[in-house]
């Protein structure tokens, strides 16, 4: 069945999607500014490139997914890799299910700051499964991008 025709079935009228929890997951891409975060999203979601840079404050993308009879969502938080405020950054972490993290090959900085975020990630994910801190089973990936 394609994807237009499972949303039509599961809301006929135009009312909200009724996607179960354990089917929606939130992906939340971290790094370093000009690492390629943004251009990693948009290739994935568009299938292109685009060479001009343009700094993300931070985009929110949302995908649906047709996958063996059950429809699946997909956000992607595409954020900034200058966080002015900890807050915004520690609130993507709390409520990211799924993370990668990507840093830029030609820049040994960018890669100690995923290193950096990876832990950051792990403490705060502790904290809300009452884990040792850093202890967290988080699905996480480290990205090499350029």
């Amino acid at each position: 069945m394609k994807l237009t025709a499972m949303i039509k079935k599961m809301c006929p009228s135009n009312s909200e999607l009724s996607i179960p929890a354990r089917n929606c997951s939130r992906l939340v891409i971290l790094g370093s500014s000009k690492v390629g975060k943004t251009a990693i999203v948009s290739r994935f979601l568009t299938g292109r490139f685009e060479d001009a840079y343009t700094p993300t404050v931070e985009d929110f993308h949302r995908k649906f997914y047709a996958i063996r009879g059950e429809l699946y969502q997909l956000d992607i938080l595409d954020t900034s890799g200058h966080h002015p405020f900890p807050a915004t950054r520690r609130l993507s972490i709390l409520t990211g299910d799924v993370f990668i993290l990507v840093f830029s090959l030609d820049n040994r900085e960018s890669f100690e700051e995923a290193q950096r975020l990876k832990q950051q990630i792990l403490d705060t994910k502790s904290c809300l499964r009452n884990k040792p801190k850093g202890r967290a089973d988080v699905p996480l990936v480290l990205c090499g991008n350029k």
